[in-house]
């Protein structure tokens, strides 16, 4: 037993079922105030922890204390009584920390699921990308835009400025951990996203150079989030965040750890992306089979993995393909694919960079990784098309690539696409986006 427990259980300390462990609350109505205890560590017959104070539902301190020490529960209750004016204070915190200590050394009750009813719905910063309470990593090469497209998401996650797919439920702080280190960079690139909605302004993305790992700057940040309320921290990159052996399971572990800290620090529930480069290709190239780079627990421990990949237009603009690779919290997403355009003034200063959705099916190197039958569509698209200029175009080279082209050609004929002779085809558009929009992709 923790030294100090009570063998009589108050009834003031009452857990939070959120669907995360450890997390307790005692609620002061006639305060409007709600203490909140996390980050449960155990050690030499003390148990630590870290505490929230929020008043009129807005974050009032932090403090790391020690439930067992009695300076520390007493310098608790001192701040309670001259910042809210709780009476009775330090019989309030004791029965608080108690209730805490008993549950704690309980564990985790066995229970049937029907005991704890529905649980909540998912919750979204960015819908449909971004899940509130979640980690996702976002991988790919150098310059695919990983980092534009989640500047950009983030960038409406504060404005709460919609775009075709994409809802905002509701305003939302988001703060940027660069630990590539190039502050100019990030600034140009943040302004000229928020340009392109407010011509006039500066982006309102809070920015934080990162310089030690994540771990380290675990309690800074932890202070940051809660007084500044983020609700989404975007970090870049999570190789950088490490600065440890990026290969070893550990580390990325505790990078995880304290990520998930981050998400459920303040009243509702936040989300951490992490942005990672993947490995080099394999053998097969075509093939999504490429995977972040360095310890399999980065896909392991993110809940929703994407892969970004990126293609170069001819007028400079880039077309970036999202493809959900992995969710541990919903079914996958479509793939999906948002063309990136870089403004600039007459003396080559950036002064805006436009995201806007884009067909995926039209850019033969972001279709490549989509089902057959979406291959089939875009190239279609492009034009009326024989049979073997579409072996060539979707690099049928095997006679059973080519048997399962044809299959689909005639399964879908008359619904997606029609046969002008016996070897040309040519899109249907008003019944192919009606049955693309009913289909399972």
């Amino acid at each position: 037993m923790v030294d100090g427990a009570s063998e009589t259980p108050p009834q003031q300390a009452k857990r939070i079922l959120t669907g995360q462990a450890g997390i307790y609350a005692m609620a002061l109505p006639e305060y409007d105030a709600l203490l909140r205890v996390d980050h449960m560590r155990e050690g030499g017959g003390n148990l630590f922890c870290w505490l929230w104070v929020e008043h009129h539902q807005r974050p009032l301190f932090m403090e790391k204390i020690n439930l067992v020490a009695g300076t520390a529960k007493k310098n608790i209750a001192a701040k309670l009584e001259r910042m809210i004016g709780l009476q009775n204070p330090s019989a309030e915190v004791e029965d608080f920390a108690q209730g805490i200590i008993r549950d704690y050394e309980k564990g985790e009750p066995l229970v049937q699921v029907s005991e704890l009813g529905e649980p909540p719905p998912v919750e979204y910063i960015v819908r449909p990308w971004i899940v509130a309470g979640a980690c996702s990593l976002w991988y790919g090469h150098g310059g695919a835009g990983k980092t534009t497209i989640l500047d950009w998401l983030g960038t409406l996650a504060m404005t709460r400025e919609g775009e075709q797919g994409i809802n905002i439920d509701g305003p939302c702080n988001v703060g940027v951990l660069d630990y590539e280190g190039n502050q100019d960079m990030a600034q140009r690139n943040l302004n000229a996203l928020y340009r392109s909605y407010f011509p006039e302004g500066l982006s309102p993305v809070y920015y934080r150079r990162g310089g030690r790992s994540l771990m380290a700057d675990s309690e800074e940040l932890r202070h940051l989030g809660m007084e500044k309320d983020i609700g989404w921290w975007i970090v870049d990159s999570a190789l950088g965040a490490l600065q440890d052996d990026s290969n070893s399971g550990d580390p990325v572990t505790r990078c995880f750890t304290v990520a998930r800290s981050l998400c459920r620090q303040n009243g509702s529930p936040a989300a951490v992306s992490f942005i990672g480069h993947e490995q080099k290709p394999g053998k097969d190239d075509d093939k999504m089979t490429k995977t972040p780079l360095g310890s399999g627990q980065w896909w392991n421990q993110a809940r929703d993995v994407f892969h970004v990949v990126g293609s170069q237009e001819p007028d400079k603009s880039v077309q970036v393909g999202v493809y959900h690779q992995k969710s541990n919290i919903r079914r996958q997403l479509r793939p999906q694919s948002y063309r990136i355009q870089y403004q600039s003034d007459t003396n080559d200063a950036l002064q805006q960079i436009v995201v806007t959705r884009s067909d995926i099916t039209m850019t033969p190197d972001l279709a490549d990784k989509l089902p057959m039958w979406r291959r089939i569509e875009g190239a279609l698209r492009r034009g009326a098309k024989s049979l073997e200029v579409l072996y060539e175009e979707l690099k049928c080279v095997d006679e059973k690539a080519k048997a399962n082209l044809r299959a689909l050609l005639h399964k879908y004929k008359g619904r997606f696409w029609m046969q002008h002779t016996d070897d040309t085809w040519g899109i249907l558009e008003k019944e192919s986006n009606v049955i693309r929009n009913r289909l399972q992709v």
